[in-house]
């Protein structure tokens, strides 16, 4: 059951709430800024200084002042236009289709970060490849069948809120039902405090792009492990779209509903995935914590209300 109790652990800054008409919109509306050269060419410089800050390290070498080129400059521009294309082309296709373009934006919000962060256009040139594959395979013969290739443009994606590498390094997999439910008593870690309570979440410590020691248990064919809310989603819009393209009479008989309920659940995760990812990406470009609320709903616990209503679905089962 969702937990109507919301709590804070830390004190929240009015400064991090933004009051909007729509919140998808004015999320890819702040987003568009990254399609604007001349605008990157300002922002770039600052994300140097907040990388070496950081200091995030990964399978890519880091980005340096001698990376920041008009090429560099041009692809995230037009990476970042592209992500909106997907993302707003997506919403007149049923579930369908839907996941296709899903996860074309969600690929392309990715690699945007990815390219803020590390040397991926060197990467390529070096290795004779136009792009990073996605790193992730699907196998419907394995009981686990999401699994995590040693390289890709997810395991560089992780890298940007994670420090631990072991999802990559030791071929984690998944199954979807388990990336859609959290078991009745989990336990929620962050880099302050363990907390354990049946379906209780600091979602703020999600939102804020400083702490990234936000994680959840899920089951995996290794046991339990930590997973971040990124990871988790990339892993779902990924298997959900790898059904719709390649197994589509598998896909079509999950969204018949005549042999399980799946279909309800991966619905309404995908309403929470389509503004919470794209949230996410930009408090990690920004280094800042955004959360977007509806016009007149501000104070502590109006935003919590607001946070716990755009994640129900999460918590709902």
């Amino acid at each position: 059951m969702l937990n109507h109790n919301f709590r804070l652990f830390f004190e929240l800054d009015e400064r991090d709430v933004i009051q909007c008409n729509n919140i998808e919109s004015e999320i890819w509306s702040r987003l568009s800024k990254f399609e604007n050269e001349f605008y990157l060419g300002n922002y770039l410089p600052q994300r140097l200084k907040v990388l070496e800050i950081y200091k995030k390290t990964g399978f890519l070498n880091p980005l340096t002042e001698g990376n920041l080129t008009d090429e560099l400059k041009l692809r995230i521009a037009n990476t970042a236009k592209q992500a909106r294309e997907f993302y707003y082309a997506s919403h007149s296709l049923p579930l369908l289709s839907k996941p296709i373009l899903m996860m074309y934006t969600f690929e392309k919000l990715a690699e945007l970060l990815v390219l803020t962060m590390f040397d991926l256009i060197n990467y390529e040139n070096h290795n004779n490849k136009k792009k990073f594959t996605h790193g992730l395979s699907y196998d419907e013969k394995e009981s686990f069948p999401i699994l995590v290739k040693s390289t890709g443009l997810f395991n560089s994606f992780h890298d940007c809120y994670e420090n631990n590498s072991d999802i990559y390094t030791k071929l984690y997999s998944f199954r979807l039902e388990d990336l859609l439910r959290r078991n009745e008593k989990t336990t929620f870690y962050t880099d302050f405090h363990e907390e354990t309570e049946i379906n209780m979440i600091n979602y703020y410590d999600l939102f804020n792009p400083k702490l990234y020691g936000y994680g959840i248990l899920i089951n995996s064919n290794q046991g339990k492990v930590k997973l971040h809310e990124l990871d988790r989603e990339f892993l779902f819009i990924f298997a959900i779209s790898t059904l719709a393209r390649y197994k589509v009479n598998t896909w079509s008989t999950i969204l018949s509903g005549k042999e399980s309920d799946i279909v309800i659940k991966i619905n309404e995760y995908l309403q929470t995935v389509q503004s919470i990812f794209p949230n996410l990406i930009l408090n990690n470009l920004l280094n800042d914590t955004h959360i977007f609320v509806p016009i007149g709903f501000m104070g502590k616990d109006k935003v919590a209300k607001i946070i716990n209503d755009r994640f129900k679905h999460i918590d709902s089962y």
